[in-house]
């Protein structure tokens, strides 16, 4: 496999994993009273609840309600119900005239903040009920935009941990092994690119951890509440705080191994290639566990596709379902991406004539795995598009389902190149003697 190819489908495996959420933020639903309610005179409501789509952080939330003039009649505090999704505050006012509800929520999903307003009237006295006519303002919504450093920040963060993953499965389960062969072991090639193994493998560590510092600092410290209760209630800031020590973890692992390396056998280096490869898939695990795929409330269009009541106890696994489906996905593009960075870091050393062994060993196992990935994202990214579209009419007339229709068409190319490779170039390896990296 060229350096071409190699390049091209990393970049279309990062470009296929960006995330593209269903619904952003966490957005208005419903609220008591309804926007644009007429209430006659001294039957002003006493309380008022906002419904949301996604939970709302501890602390984070809410709520002012003021007249024309700016006086504020909320009674604090702002509490929270139907799992985090519905804040409420009390109402303390008598008198006619237009009430205006304003509203703050940080999702505990996402960590993204969203404001919103609507407003009801109160009629005059007398017989008549006047003072509400023209009263229509509705309700608004909406959200702050992504800020660009937290877009490149998970970038980092997602390419690190793809490569700190990559190079310890790789290193673990396709080097180490290609060294029981004696012609492999002797070979230069065989500890010199195992250093460069576990060197990917500290580098994208360190950028995981650096990332989610950053991720930490912007969603923590900048942009909200601080505190532990913040992060205890925001299954996102507590993805974002165990994703970090993770990270730091993995750091110390991948740099023991590189110190150990570059004296020892790289055998020597095995159970801190595979302690690092379950805390990647740790790290995926809590990321997807800080997502909307597990913050979904129902089976969605699983519901439909199997005609499963949408109202069935069914749906309490929704969640579960939503984290597996979105760790599976993340786990197949990681794999994949860290391992083909990993090779295009080593493939100086797997082209060298003597390393031919070491190359088909290599390459042929990584091809293997590749397979299984192509079958974790797909099968993983087809869940996700079920929960998170609804249906297949979705697919088709949402932002968020043209989303998902595109990544899936970045992946035939990824999987005729995978194709090409196990098929022709591993193939004509074996016959011609040279590798085929």
């Amino acid at each position: 496999m060229n350096r071409s190819i190699l390049i091209l489908c990393a970049a279309l495996a990062l470009v296929a994993v960006l995330p593209g959420n269903a619904s952003a933020h966490a957005n208005y639903v419903s609220s008591n009273p309804k926007p644009d309610s007429i209430f006659p005179y001294n039957a002003t409501p006493t309380s008022v609840s906002i419904t949301l789509s996604e939970a709302v952080e501890s602390g984070a939330g809410t709520i002012h309600v003021t007249n024309a003039t700016g006086t504020r009649f909320d009674v604090p505090p702002v509490t929270l119900s139907d799992a985090g999704r519905t804040m409420s505050v009390g109402v303390n006012r008598t008198g006619s005239g237009i009430i205006t509800v304003t509203w703050t929520a940080i999702s505990a999903v996402d960590g993204h903040f969203t404001a919103g307003s609507f407003a009801w009237c109160v009629q005059n006295p007398d017989p008549n009920g006047t003072g509400c006519s023209g009263a229509g303002l509705g309700a608004t919504s909406s959200g702050a935009l992504v800020s660009p450093f937290e877009v490149g920040l998970r970038f980092i963060g997602f390419f690190g941990l793809a490569a700190a993953l990559g190079a310890s499965v790789l290193g673990a389960f396709m080097w180490i092994p290609a060294g029981r062969d004696p012609d492999v072991k002797e070979t230069p090639g065989y500890r010199l690119g195992f250093q460069v193994v576990t060197n990917v493998g500290r580098i994208g560590a360190f950028g995981f951890a650096l990332a989610y510092a950053g991720l930490f600092l912007l969603t923590d410290a900048l942009e909200s509440t601080g505190g532990a209760s913040s992060v205890v209630g925001s299954p996102y800031k507590l993805s974002v705080v165990l994703s970090l020590a993770v990270g730091a973890v993995l750091f110390v692992l991948l740099s023991n191994a590189f110190m150990r390396a570059r004296k020892d056998p790289p055998g020597s280096t095995h159970r801190y290639l595979l302690l690092s490869a379950l805390l990647g898939f740790a790290a995926i695990a809590i990321g997807s566990a800080g997502t909307h795929a597990a913050a979904v409330q129902s089976l969605g269009g699983i519901s439909s596709y199997f005609g499963i009541d949408p109202l069935a106890p069914l749906n309490a696994i929704a969640p579960a379902i939503g984290t597996i489906a979105d760790a599976a996905h993340i786990a197949g593009v990681a794999l994949w991406v860290g391992g083909l960075a990993t090779i295009l870091a080593t493939r100086s050393f797997l082209r060298e004539s003597t390393s031919v062994p070491l190359a088909r060993i290599v390459l042929g196992r990584f091809s293997a795995m590749a397979f299984y990935c192509v079958g974790l994202v797909l099968i993983g990214g087809f869940i996700l598009a079920l929960l998170l579209v609804g249906s297949w009419d979705a697919l088709f007339s949402s932002g968020y389902g043209w989303v998902v229709l595109a990544k899936v068409s970045l992946f035939v190319p990824m999987i005729a190149f995978g194709a090409y490779n196990r098929y022709r170039l591993i193939p004509r390896a074996a016959e011609t003697g040279e590798p085929a990296a």
